[in-house]
């Protein structure tokens, strides 16, 4: 396994929030649409049998929140599986940088001023050399 091909697994964690966040903006549209409608006194009356698309409507509401649920699954065994892959590695530095760019989801520059005093690039660097340590320990328990 190569550095970029390990960069990608780590990068799931990304992909299910992505996928979380498409389908929340999915359910609340169409929990929006299942509000009350104000009655008009503006247009004639008139008998119609009306579709039931309340019950549709609510139904993918249901969809979509076991989806989100299995989602979050997901995403919580991913982030334990690479946090301890993360925690093997020897280099502390090289941890913190992976946990906090990948599990935590922060930019090289933010880790560079909240977390270690390094500057980016170092992180940039720290960040592929962990990468590059995590691909030969994958290649090690794969054979």
């Amino acid at each position: 396994m190569t550095a970029l091909e390990m960069h990608r697994q780590l990068m799931g964690i990304r992909e299910l929030e992505q996928q979380f966040w498409r389908l929340k903006i999915q359910r609340d549209e169409l929990q929006s649409c299942l509000l009350p409608k104000a009655i008009r006194y503006d247009k004639d009356t008139v008998q119609t049998s009306p579709e039931d698309t309340m019950s549709d409507i609510a139904g993918r509401v249901v969809d979509i929140d076991t989806e989100m649920a299995s989602l979050r699954r997901e995403k919580s065994n991913l982030i334990i599986a690479l946090s301890r892959l993360i925690a093997s590695l020897e280099d502390t530095d090289e941890q913190t940088v992976l946990m906090a760019y990948y599990i935590g989801r922060k930019s090289g520059y933010w880790i560079a001023e909240n977390v270690i005093s390094l500057s980016p690039q170092r992180i940039y660097q720290l960040r592929w050399a962990g990468l590059e340590h995590l691909a030969e320990k994958s290649i090690h328990i794969l054979h």
